[in-house]
């Protein structure tokens, strides 16, 4: 950044360098380096804040709108993550949602709650809409309560060449669901 602006130690505007973003501050945040930039990709290298409405924290706790924004940025691009779960390898985030204002907005727009599912709550779904899909994007995603979303799981080391649902256990087949933490076969 650039001091564009210095009227006293109190008083100066920085620009920004790369997005032309201009910040009122103080000198001691200056050298501080605590100076941040709403356009910074701090979330994966990918994601930032951006300028809006829309806050990482109210009243000290962290937003649904920004934990959901900060997992899925996660689960595509965080090599540690994708060392754990290797279906979301090749999995990414559409530009736009690359702003935690814009997926913010989606988010509030798409989100819903069931009553019965609050205790496992909602997920972000990116291939039930389009199956196979791999990019997170307003045009694909949908919110579904975690016991539907569980039922797409594929676990493919369980029942190898079976539906989906479905495994072999000596030689009968057994189809399985987690209803209120219950199974029912």
């Amino acid at each position: 950044m650039t001091i564009v602006e210095y009227t006293d130690n109190k008083n100066m505007i920085v620009k920004f360098d790369g997005s032309g973003y201009l910040k009122k501050t103080n000198s001691s945040s200056f050298k501080k380096g605590a100076v941040k930039s709403p356009y910074c990709k701090s979330v994966c290298h990918r994601g930032y804040i951006g300028e809006g409405k829309y806050k990482i924290k109210v009243d000290g706790i962290v937003t649904k709108q920004y934990v959901d924004w900060h997992n899925m940025l996660q689960r595509c691009y965080s090599a540690n993550f994708q060392a754990t779960r290797p279906t979301y390898k090749d999995c990414t985030v559409c530009e736009e949602w690359h702003n935690f204002q814009v997926f913010a907005k989606w988010h509030d727009e798409n989100y819903y709650e069931i009553e019965s599912d609050s205790k496992r709550g909602m997920n972000l779904d990116k291939d039930i809409l389009k199956k196979n899909n791999k990019v997170y994007c307003p045009e694909y995603c949908v919110y579904v309560p975690d016991r539907i979303n569980l039922l797409f799981i594929k676990k493919n080391a369980n029942r190898g060449n079976l539906p989906i649902g479905v495994s072999k256990e000596g030689k009968k087949y057994s189809a399985q669901i987690v209803i209120n933490g219950k199974v029912e076969y």
